[in-house]
């Protein structure tokens, strides 16, 4: 799923991670890294912020 967010932008990414709670997000992207490590580092340097937004203190998730 964040993969076919990742080709559909930034605004995709964040819908996906605010679906999802923080343990869920690191496990996504630590399997992303292990599948697919050039499509993480585009993202990477599309949002800077990536990373801080796995944490629910940044990025809640919707309906809290």
């Amino acid at each position: 799923m964040l993969r076919d967010g990742i080709a559909k932008g930034v605004d995709a990414i964040k819908g996906i991670l605010k679906r999802w709670g923080e343990d869920l997000r690191w496990q996504t992207v630590l399997e992303l890294e292990a599948l697919a490590a050039p499509e993480l580092r585009r993202v990477e340097q599309a949002v800077p912020q990536f990373y801080q937004w796995l944490s629910e203190e940044v990025l809640p998730i919707e309906g809290y």
